[in-house]
């Protein structure tokens, strides 16, 4: 998400009035040129193969490094949450 207006190597960016908080919603309005979005490749792979959406500043992007999770230590676990984190382990 940006928040200011910045210029880059000669390129000027300017910031719009739509900010979106939800990841389907940035990418449709990636998809509708609206503006950029930062998301998965996994997400976007059909519309990168098409050209319908390009990549930028790629020297920036990051590998995904997983999920963090955080409880309060000594207090129960249920069943739900540690099937849950058994999910995320597979």
């Amino acid at each position: 998400m940006l928040f200011h207006s910045f210029r880059f190597r000669g390129l000027y960016c300017e910031l719009g009035n739509l900010v979106v908080d939800d990841r389907e919603r940035q990418r449709q309005a990636a998809v509708a040129g609206v503006g950029i979005a930062q998301l998965t490749a996994e997400r976007v792979s059909e519309y990168l193969a098409c050209g319908a959406l390009c990549r930028l500043l790629q020297r920036w992007e990051m590998e995904f490094a997983g999920y963090s999770l955080c409880w309060i230590s000594g207090k129960a676990m249920s069943p739900a949450m540690r099937a849950f984190i058994q999910w995320l382990r597979e």
